[in-house]
């Protein structure tokens, strides 16, 4: 059975302690600032929905609680079988 070493004690050397702000902070503001930087272009974007009539609006899988279930229950698409029902 494995059983885990004891750490190294190094006598006489004292825990390191940061000096000054920047080394306390600097790391976590250097990633915010890389994060913030990674999405300022998405800053102007607005809310795209352009598919959201053809695939939730008009899909019968979607609406219909028979398409739901040929969604989750089957391997094939039934979309020529519903369209039929509808007409």
């Amino acid at each position: 059975m494995w059983t885990p070493k004891e750490p190294p004690v190094f006598e006489g050397v004292p825990p390191y302690q940061a000096r000054s702000a920047i080394e306390r902070w600097g790391p976590g503001l250097l990633i915010v600032v890389a994060v913030w930087a990674a999405y300022i272009p998405t800053f102007n974007n607005q809310f795209v929905s352009w598919d959201d009539d053809h695939y939730i609006y008009d899909n019968q899988q979607v609406i219909l609680l028979d398409g739901i279930k040929s969604v989750w229950a089957t391997s094939f698409t039934t979309r020529a079988r519903l369209s039929r029902r509808s007409r």
